[in-house]
């Protein structure tokens, strides 16, 4: 099955059911024709003649050099990150050997490359405008980040200013570091990742929350064979969801 019906497929789900899922294959199969041009014309890492149909796997290309480009922020590897990356492939990603053959090429070619962590996360927003899978992949930076149990100030710098070229709101940063270090998320933090305004009633607050509960939530997904690695990101938003709306409500009360 083509990774970009697979993938166009999953944004489906998150649309509209299996209904959306069937529309999603479709769109997928368009996206990987039109990427498969844009790709000839950009080149390498891009380039729809490595790795077999290309247009398959572009997507695993781009987040695999932003990895790379994450893991070596501070100079070097460390054995860490390199085993955190390669159990995101294997494990969470679910990826076979061929797939993990060319993630591995774009890994190791965009430690030596010019191209900025940026110049590859305008490259992602591009090819998806999925809100799901570009917080997944923002995760998935964070992840390696904190693999080794320490973060040095450019892979910091790296997480604060990279939201914005994945189209992603600029909380993100707090919000995730919230989780990952048990700081407090702030209340304004709270009201953007529920989508609604301070001055909202309380009803309109719990309807947005209610709202992104429902994109998120596990036992929703569970019946739709997602990967194992879309699964633990639902249970770990909707545990931010919800903290978000308990930090707005106790502001309220």
């Amino acid at each position: 099955m083509s990774r970009w019906l697979f993938f166009g497929a999953i944004i489906g789900l998150f649309i509209g059911g299996w209904i959306g899922a069937i529309f999603g294959g479709f769109l997928g199969a368009v996206i990987s024709n039109g990427i498969n041009s844009a790709a000839k014309e950009n080149g390498s890492p891009f380039d729809a003649n490595s790795g077999g149909s290309s247009s398959n796997l572009v997507f695993y290309q781009i987040v695999f050099s932003m990895l790379a480009k994450m893991a070596k922020a501070d100079g070097s590897i460390s054995a860490k990150e390199a085993e955190h990356i390669n159990n995101l492939a294997t494990h969470e990603l679910q990826m076979d050997l061929d797939t993990k053959k060319v993630a591995k090429q774009a890994f190791n070619s965009a430690l030596k490359d010019d191209n900025t962590i940026y110049d590859y996360a305008k490259k992602l927003k591009q090819l998806t405008a999925s809100r799901e899978l570009l917080e997944l992949v923002y995760r998935f930076l964070f992840t390696v980040a904190y693999a080794d149990k320490t973060t040095h100030p450019d892979e910091i710098e790296i997480l604060k200013n990279i939201p914005p070229y994945l189209g992603l709101p600029s909380s993100s940063y707090d919000v995730l570091r919230e989780e990952f270090e048990g700081v407090s998320i702030e209340l304004s933090q709270a009201y953007e990742l529920i989508g609604c305004k301070p001055d909202d009633t309380d009803a309109a607050v719990k309807k947005a929350w209610r709202n992104r509960c429902n994109e998120y939530h596990p036992d929703k997904l569970m019946s739709k064979n997602l990967p194992d690695a879309f699964m633990k990101f639902a249970h770990e938003q909707m545990h931010q969801i919800n903290q978000a709306y308990e930090t707005i409500m106790a502001s309220r009360s």
